[in-house]
């Protein structure tokens, strides 16, 4: 299947300083009016999935295949099936049944069972991948100067989020704490570690920065007084 080029009006991107993921917002009128627009919304699902192919086939993942016994899942298709789970924002047994809808247009091997699924996604491996394909994505990127902000934040299975918890708490709970450092225009992650909740901001601050992209010039950092 060919690239699809959509051509859409660089207004549609004005950013507007909104705190979430989808900060590209547009004007009003743009909304009602931009033809472009139109036409780019009806594409949306199409080039996602589009890129996701191409990603995917185009990342080195150096799976080992084993000669005898069962074939072990292909990692590309494993990172077409996470990739999709996050655009979707599925649980394990949806995603299963998105395989099978999809499996011809990702042209994947098999379709992995939710279990396994869910046992890949969890694997100190696919961790690693994760971090290997972060890096993939990011070095794919123009060079450019960018604004850097650096925070941390908590991760766990409780019902209370991290910022809900009382300061003296977390340190003693069982949480992932990510140190991250952001491209503040676009919210973009450009590097990451994570530890434990008792780990401070500034025992990770220098290692954070020491792994930023090499294709981002900071010329001004932001963080909080931690």
């Amino acid at each position: 299947m060919n690239a699809t080029d959509i051509l859409i009006d660089e207004e549609v991107f004005r950013f507007t300083g909104q705190s979430r993921i989808d900060t590209w917002s547009l004007r009003d009128h743009l909304v009602s009016s931009s033809a472009r627009y139109s036409r780019w919304l009806v594409a949306d699902i199409h080039l996602t999935m589009q890129r996701i192919r191409e990603l995917a086939d185009s990342f080195p993942f150096w799976q080992r295949r084993k000669n005898t016994g069962r074939r072990p899942v292909s990692e590309r298709d494993l990172m077409i099936a996470f990739l999709v789970r996050q655009l979707f924002n599925s649980t394990f047994r949806q995603l299963q049944a998105l395989l099978e809808l999809l499996q011809e247009y990702f042209s994947l091997e098999r379709v992995p069972h939710h279990t396994v699924l869910s046992l890949k996604n969890r694997s100190a491996r696919w961790a690693h991948i994760w971090q290997r394909f972060h890096d993939f994505v990011l070095e794919s990127l123009p060079r450019r100067t960018v604004v850097v902000a650096t925070d941390a934040t908590g991760f766990s299975g409780r019902k209370r989020p991290w910022r809900e918890v009382d300061h003296g708490l977390k340190a003693t709970q069982d949480w992932v704490k990510t140190h991250a450092a952001i491209e503040v225009d676009t919210f973009m992650v450009l590097s990451y570690s994570l530890t434990s909740s008792n780990v401070h901001e500034s025992q990770m601050f220098a290692d954070v920065w020491d792994h930023l992209p090499m294709n981002v010039m900071p010329r001004r950092g932001r963080a909080d007084s931690a």
